[in-house]
């Protein structure tokens, strides 16, 4: 499949993961990097074509580059979404309350299962 012709903001994405702008890139004691978390929730039933195309077009964007990991975790009880350490955390229609505290122990607890001593870091 060929790509379309694009315009605006996807053009200029296009030529810079494709282009050359980092051929003669140099990193020195100056050069820092900002990275962004993004979070969404996925549609409540696996079987929901939009959420198969959700989660297909993450998946792209990882492989891509252009995210770093996709991690999603499907349990019954509350819905709870987790933005890093500076986006904070989310239940399904709310915000800073025990519901999000119980998400947070949860993922901690995850974390420290995966990571051991590392988790901290991880996190």
């Amino acid at each position: 499949a060929g790509l379309r012709e694009r315009s605006g903001a996807g053009a200029s994405l296009d030529a810079l993961f494709r282009g050359k702008l980092f051929e003669n890139f140099t990193v020195d004691n100056h050069t820092y990097a900002h990275a962004q978390i993004r979070a969404t929730f996925y549609p409540k039933f696996e079987n929901e074509k939009s959420d198969q195309e959700i989660r297909t077009r993450m998946i792209e964007m990882v492989s891509k580059g252009l995210a770093t990991v996709e991690v999603t975790l499907k349990h019954s009880g509350s819905l709870f979404m987790y933005a890093g350490h500076q986006g904070g955390a989310y239940a399904k229609n709310s915000f800073g309350n025990i519901y999000t505290a119980v998400g947070v122990f949860v993922l901690g607890r995850m974390f420290c299962e995966a990571w051991d001593s590392q988790a901290c870091k991880k996190q």
